[in-house]
C-alpha cells in the first residue's frame, strides 16, 4: 500500500523538479569568429567589402536577380525546376595585394 504512494511522490518530485534544473543549466552558445552580419540597411550593392586578413580580397556584389530561364556560369548550365526560381549573383573580385590571390 505504501508503495504506489511513494512512487507516485517521487515522479511528483522529479517533474516539478525537472523543469528548475533544466532553467539553470543553459546551453552555451557556439562561438563565431567575425564580425556580425550585416542588416540590409548596410550591404547595399556597389558597395566594396573586404574579406579575409591574410590574403584579403574586395568582394562586390552588383547585382542580384531572381530567374526562371537558364543560366550559364562558365561551361555549365543551370536550370530551375518549375516550381523553383535560380538566385542569381553578379560580383566582382578584385586582389589589393601586391602578390597573386587565388580565388575559386
Amino acid at each position: 500500500m505504501r508503495h504506489p504512494l511513494l512512487m507516485s511522490a517521487l515522479t511528483l518530485a522529479l517533474i516539478t523538479g525537472t523543469p528548475a534544473l533544466a532553467a539553470t543549466a543553459k546551453a552555451a552558445a557556439p562561438v563565431v569568429q567575425g564580425t556580425k552580419q550585416l542588416d540590409g540597411q548596410n550591404a547595399r550593392l556597389g558597395q566594396t567589402f573586404t574579406l579575409g586578413k591574410q590574403s584579403p580580397l574586395n568582394f562586390t556584389l552588383n547585382s542580384a536577380e531572381y530567374s526562371t530561364d537558364r543560366v550559364v556560369i562558365g561551361s555549365e548550365i543551370y536550370y530551375a525546376k518549375a516550381d523553383e526560381k535560380l538566385l542569381v549573383l553578379r560580383d566582382t573580385v578584385q586582389n589589393p595585394q601586391k602578390s597573386a590571390a587565388r580565388y575559386s
